[in-house]
């Protein structure tokens, strides 16, 4: 009888460590998958950051139907690194950029009303009179 109650507890030990071991694998198996989830979304926003640059690059005006898509992509995207902005400066150019360049775009979007509205000198010199001069 005694034996088998030794092996019974040797078993419940070995048991209760492959239990253990099962439950560390696990924790880190989430945080694993975490880690990769952020790194892909991290990967998404600086692409849309990229493409969003490229958009507003064009000439006379910008891709604005690509631009808006972007935009938006950037915004659901920024708004996981939340907690980053503020601490990492990466994430803060990053977010940075993201404000400048829909600040181009909306500078573009008013120019153009503009052009169409006024004709490209009264264009002119509004945007003139904003600058000051």
């Amino acid at each position: 009888i005694r034996l088998v109650q030794e092996k019974a507890g040797q078993s419940e030990r070995a048991v209760l460590e492959i239990t253990k071991d099962m439950k560390r694998l696990d924790c880190a198996k989430r945080h694993l998958q975490k880690t990769i989830t952020t790194l892909k979304r991290l990967h998404m926003l600086v692409h849309a950051v990229e493409q969003l640059r490229l958009a507003c690059l064009l000439k006379p005006f910008a891709n604005y139907k690509s631009a808006s898509q972007l935009i938006d992509a950037t915004r659901l995207l920024l708004k996981h690194f939340d907690a980053y902005t503020a601490k990492v400066e990466p994430m803060r150019l990053l977010s940075n950029k993201v404000t400048g360049l829909q600040f181009e775009l909306n500078k573009g979007l008013v120019r153009g009303f503009r052009i169409v509205g006024f004709g490209v000198l009264k264009a002119m010199e509004m945007e003139d009179k904003e600058r000051g001069g």
